[in-house]
């Protein structure tokens, strides 16, 4: 939830970029009343880019930002999302912000 509402702030924001729109209408937990993502392959592949930095359940606060960017990077490589943009703009956060 916290990953889509922060792709999604930023893309109410900063920009509107067709490539993080169509990741969002996938990953979107708004849809359905069980709040799972919109395509369940979307969370699956999630899991698989950040499970190196889950510890006891969550992300530690200094690893969002890492996780948030090795999960655009795979959308991007794996997909050819165009998404060089968002990934600089949080590439460039500090993660306390997050």
């Amino acid at each position: 939830m916290v990953m889509y509402n922060k792709l999604n702030e930023y893309y109410c924001r900063e920009a509107k970029n067709p490539s993080l729109a169509s990741l969002l209408s996938d990953m979107d937990p708004n849809i359905f009343s069980d709040k799972r993502a919109a395509d369940p392959a979307t969370y699956n592949d999630w899991y698989n880019c950040v499970g190196y930095y889950i510890n006891n359940g969550e992300i530690e606060e200094e690893n969002v930002v890492k996780a948030l960017n090795k999960f655009l990077l795979f959308y991007q490589q794996e997909f050819s999302y165009r998404l060089d943009d968002v990934i600089r703009y949080f590439a460039d956060m500090d993660s306390s912000i997050i």
